[in-house]
């Protein structure tokens, strides 16, 4: 599976980062060619990190267009990095961020180290700028970067470090626009969703039938927060 998915719908550009960004399968120079065109980037991101330098050609094609970045699950490491190109930054109650300096991985001589170091130390220096801007604590930015530590934040306190915007509860889909009619309020058992019954729920997806929308992005986004938030593990 590739490290993201993007989805272009006029001028705005969805796109989701997850596992290891850089690593697996998947190009950025894929990713960048299908988000070029795009006006506004919408992000949503749960990565548990990946190459920095990967990253950093991120942050320079995107700089100044994204506007939204929410976090479903995990924002590690280099996905820090891009998360904060967004001049909005949404967390889920349930979700993690954690920060640390760029690091490399190299199997080289020391000429090539000193180029990787010396590009590691630039990043490391855009990445303490950037987050500074966002926090009232520019020193604990640069021990959270200088360290060689993992600093882990969950959703309260990546808020209150400045890391995030705000916690962001998604609210129940009832737009029956959205959803495809009044009667389809009905199809779904909330108390047969609570009690774990999966089952008894798919098939109410089933029956429901497909779903028509006038905006199948929204609903989308809205759909995977949900199943960030709700799908729980018996």
């Amino acid at each position: 599976m590739s490290w993201f998915f993007a989805h272009t719908s006029g001028d705005v550009a969805y796109v989701s980062l997850r596992d290891e960004i850089g690593f697996s399968t998947g190009e950025v120079s894929d990713l960048l060619a299908q988000t070029s065109a795009a006006r506004d980037i919408q992000l949503t991101v749960d990565s548990s990190g990946g190459c920095a330098f990967t990253a950093e050609e991120i942050c320079k094609a995107w700089r100044g267009r994204v506007s939204l970045a929410t976090v479903t699950g995990t924002c590690a490491s280099a996905a820090v990095m891009i998360t904060h190109l967004a001049r909005h930054v949404r967390i889920l109650p349930n979700a993690h961020m954690m920060v640390h300096g760029p690091r490399a991985w190299n199997f080289s001589g020391t000429p090539d180290l000193d180029v990787v170091a010396k590009r590691l130390r630039e990043i490391e220096a855009a990445l303490i700028d950037s987050l500074s801007k966002r926090t009232s604590d520019a020193e604990a930015v640069r021990t959270w970067i200088t360290s060689g530590k993992d600093f882990w934040f969950d959703a309260d306190a990546a808020w209150h470090a400045g890391l995030a915007s705000e916690i962001w509860t998604p609210a129940p889909i009832q737009d029956t626009e959205d959803i495809g009619g009044e009667s389809s309020q009905e199809s779904i058992s909330q108390p047969a969703i609570e009690r774990g019954n999966s089952k008894m729920f798919l098939r109410l997806l089933e029956a429901h039938g497909p779903v028509k929308t006038s905006n199948p992005d929204k609903l989308m986004r809205e759909l995977i927060a949900w199943g960030k938030m709700n799908i729980k593990t018996l």
